[in-house]
């Protein structure tokens, strides 16, 4: 994606950043026991989290008392972190930067790691961007929470985005092609993790406040977007909540040397 397109989107996520570290799908811990097992993951391996908004995905790696840096360019989003992410001290170090431009010396990190922010980069820009960053034999781990398909909830709240949201920008889809091709190499490995939230009404309406597309809190679109979830917990609920289910995808592998 052009850098202009980049600036534009930017603030698309001003003003939500607190819904979102809020209301987004925590990552399972068995990420961890993957990258265990694969790459033999430890403590002293060295992080980038590329993309890293409010933190929700750096705070399982920090957890795991790796040293992350949380590159992120949204400051409402970074002032989150920092204020969510503090306690963790030196391994914790804030970075306002990009994908394309991380300000991070060169082969300075083990593992870069990008959750849901891989869409908004610039596939070239980027990839040369991790390539000048990991150190040699690094890795690069893509992990998504995808809302499961074919579930009855699901698919309604899928049905409330479409009937509410506004304009969505034109970003690709997370999947093997693609990441097959940020890499720049035809294979890869990765694991599927189940994954879910228990969320009320406000927890409905925290996770769509959150999207970039769709309308904002007071405004005048949010009043219909407020009935149709209280609808969707009402017919699909059970004592007033209701369970939200993923597939949180991993996909790990290194990225071409040139």
């Amino acid at each position: 994606m052009p850098r202009a397109k980049q600036d534009q989107f930017l603030d698309r996520f001003t003003g939500r950043a607190g819904d979102y570290d809020r209301y987004r799908p925590n990552y399972p811990i068995g990420i961890i026991t993957y990258l265990q097992g694969k790459i033999r993951f430890g403590r002293d391996w060295v992080v980038a989290d590329i993309g890293s908004g409010t933190g929700i995905l750096s705070e399982l790696l920090l957890k795991n008392g790796n040293k992350v840096f949380c590159v992120e360019p949204n400051k409402d989003m970074r002032k989150v972190a920092e204020k969510n992410l503090a306690k963790y001290g030196p391994l914790f170090v804030s970075v306002d930067g990009r994908a394309e431009a991380t300000t991070l010396e060169p082969d300075s990190v083990d593992l870069i790691v990008a959750g849901q922010a891989l869409h908004w980069f610039d596939l070239r820009g980027a990839r040369s961007e991790f390539r000048r960053i990991l150190r040699k034999n690094g890795r690069v781990a893509i992990i998504y929470n995808h809302r499961k398909k074919g579930g009855r909830l699901e698919m309604a709240y899928d049905g409330l985005v479409e009937r509410h949201r506004r304009s969505r920008p034109p970003t690709p889809d997370a999947n093997d092609a693609y990441v097959s091709r940020f890499l720049g190499v035809r294979r890869h490995d990765k694991i599927v993790l189940p994954n879910f939230q228990i969320l009320d009404l406000d927890g409905i309406l925290g996770r769509l406040a959150s999207a970039s597309y769709m309308p904002g809190r007071g405004t005048k679109r949010w009043s219909t977007v407020e009935k149709d979830a209280r609808k969707l917990v009402e017919r699909y609920g059970r004592n007033g909540v209701v369970k939200l289910r993923y597939d949180t995808t991993v996909y790990l592998g290194r990225i071409a040397r040139s």
